[in-house]
C-alpha cells in the first residue's frame, strides 16, 4: 500500500510542477514562425548572392567579348595595307573597302556595316610561303534558326592573282550578340559612312559597337599606314 500511495504522490507532484510541463501551442507556433523567419533570411541572402554572381559574370563575358571584337578590328585597321604597286587593273591583291549597310526601311535602326581589307596582321604558320600580308573580311549573315544576325569574319592567308578580292579564304562565326556595328572613315576633316578609294587608306577609322544588352562602345582608330597620318 505504501508503495502505491508513493506512486500515486509522485503523479500529483509532476501534475501540479510546473517545470515538468510540455510545450503549450503558442510556443510551439511562436517557434516556427522564429525559424522560418531565419530560414528566409539564409535564402535571400544565398539567393541574392547568388543573382550578383550571374550579373558579375554576365558583366565579366560581355566585356570579354567586346575586348575580343574591338581588339581584332582596331589590329586590322590599325595595320591595314594598300600598295597600288601590287595592283593591276585585272589582278586587284590589296584593298580597303568599306560598306554601309542598313536593314530595309522601316524594319529597324541598326546599322550591319561591312569591311573588307588587307592589313599587316597575319600570324604566319611555319613552313608556310604566307606573308605577313593577308585579306580580312568583317560582315553579318543572316540567322537560319531564327531572327537575327552574325557576325562573321573571313580570313585569307595567301593573296595570288587566281582567286579574286572578296572570294576564297576561311569564314567562321564570332558572334550573334552584336545589334549594330557602324564604322566611320575620316578623311582630312571629314567623316565618311563609306570607303571605296582603292589607292589610299582613311587616317582614322570610327566604331560603333551595340550589343544585345544595349551596352555602346566607341573607339577611333588611327591608320598607321595612311598617307599623311
Amino acid at each position: 500500500m505504501n508503495r502505491i500511495s508513493d506512486c500515486e504522490n509522485r503523479i500529483e507532484q509532476r501534475k501540479i510542477n510546473p517545470q515538468l510541463k510540455g510545450f503549450t501551442l503558442l510556443e510551439v507556433l511562436i517557434a516556427i514562425a522564429i525559424m522560418a523567419g531565419i530560414v528566409t533570411v539564409i535564402y535571400s541572402t544565398f539567393f541574392t548572392a547568388g543573382n550578383n554572381v550571374q550579373q558579375a559574370e554576365e558583366i565579366r563575358d560581355t566585356t570579354d567579348l567586346v575586348r575580343t571584337l574591338v581588339s581584332k578590328l582596331s589590329n586590322d585597321i590599325a595595320n591595314a595595307y594598300v600598295n597600288t604597286g601590287m595592283n593591276a587593273p585585272n589582278a586587284q591583291l590589296t584593298i580597303f573597302l568599306g560598306k554601309k549597310v542598313q536593314p530595309p526601311a522601316g524594319t529597324q535602326k541598326s546599322r550591319f556595316d561591312e569591311l573588307y581589307l588587307t592589313t599587316l596582321t597575319n600570324w604566319r604558320r611555319p613552313g608556310s610561303k604566307e606573308t605577313d600580308l593577308w585579306e580580312v573580311g568583317y560582315y553579318f549573315k543572316e540567322k537560319l534558326d531564327g531572327p537575327g544576325r552574325i557576325m562573321m569574319r573571313r580570313e585569307k592567308r595567301e593573296l595570288n592573282k587566281d582567286v579574286p578580292v572578296l572570294e576564297g579564304g576561311v569564314e567562321y562565326e564570332l558572334t550573334d550578340r552584336v545589334e549594330s556595328l557602324q564604322l566611320r572613315y575620316k578623311s582630312g576633316t571629314t567623316w565618311l559612312d563609306e570607303w571605296n578609294i582603292s589607292t589610299t587608306l582613311p587616317k582614322v577609322v570610327e566604331i560603333t559597337l551595340l550589343l544585345d544588352d544595349g551596352s555602346v562602345y566607341v573607339t577611333e582608330v588611327q591608320v598607321l599606314n595612311a598617307t599623311g597620318a
